[in-house]
């Protein structure tokens, strides 16, 4: 999983960091990232993160404003303690805007049981079940590491669509950001198929891409292609 521990001290979390490292996580730390969560600039760049970690040197104020916006991307939030919380504000925070907690002194069996626990329950924004979407629990991102980047960029975009078509032009601007051309054509053919390949193969993902003649795809639950 992608991991990012958002922090007023980078040198603080250097221990935890090397815990998930070895626990053969990728790992980012930074206050830089807080800054912009808590100026609402960051939000697109936080999407590729499976997993914010709110470190204690955050005051519980910043948790609740930064805890929402992470949540509303679909990343898992985590509160770090140095110490003990009191369960009426564990339960009051973690009510609002966080996943979870973490200790500071937990050791690598104990991270590597919560995340395999939070990758469990790693939620896709729903599955789509003809015209309807209902929301479950899929291991996603088990998924999504078999995809060129390329690859999940489409299948992103056909998933947060809900169900509803995606128009061809709008899956060129989103991988090329320009007019198409015929190569582009071509090529996003190529990513629609190898993408239906690998979600044949995924037995855990019932979910189909269906063209949509004249107009582009969308994702279907147990529809031929």
């Amino acid at each position: 999983m992608k991991i990012i521990i958002l922090t007023k001290n980078v040198l603080a979390e250097v221990k935890l960091q090397s815990k998930f490292q070895e626990l053969n996580h990728e790992v980012y730390c930074s206050k830089v990232f807080l800054d912009k969560v808590l100026m609402e600039k960051a939000a697109g760049e936080l999407k590729i993160f499976d997993v914010a970690i709110l470190s204690e040197s955050i005051p519980n104020k910043e948790v609740f404003e930064i805890g929402p916006i992470l949540r509303q991307l679909g990343i898992k939030v985590l509160r770090k303690t140095a110490n003990s919380v009191s369960e009426q504000e564990t339960d009051s925070i973690q009510e609002k805007v966080v996943d979870g907690w973490i200790s500071n002194i937990s050791t690598k069996d104990t991270l590597r049981e919560d995340l395999c626990q939070i990758k469990k329950t790693l939620l896709l924004p729903g599955t789509i079940k003809g015209s309807d979407f209902v929301e479950e629990n899929y291991d996603f991102q088990e998924f999504r590491q078999y995809l060129s980047t390329m690859e999940r960029e489409v299948f992103d975009r056909l998933f947060s669509s809900r169900g509803e078509c995606v128009l061809r032009k709008h899956l060129y601007a989103c991988l090329w950001q320009h007019e198409p051309t015929t190569s582009n054509v071509v090529h996003l053919s190529a990513l629609i198929r190898k993408l239906r390949i690998k979600i044949r193969k995924f037995n855990q993902l019932d979910v189909q891409i269906v063209t949509v003649h004249g107009a582009g795809y969308k994702l279907e639950c147990g529809v031929a292609i």
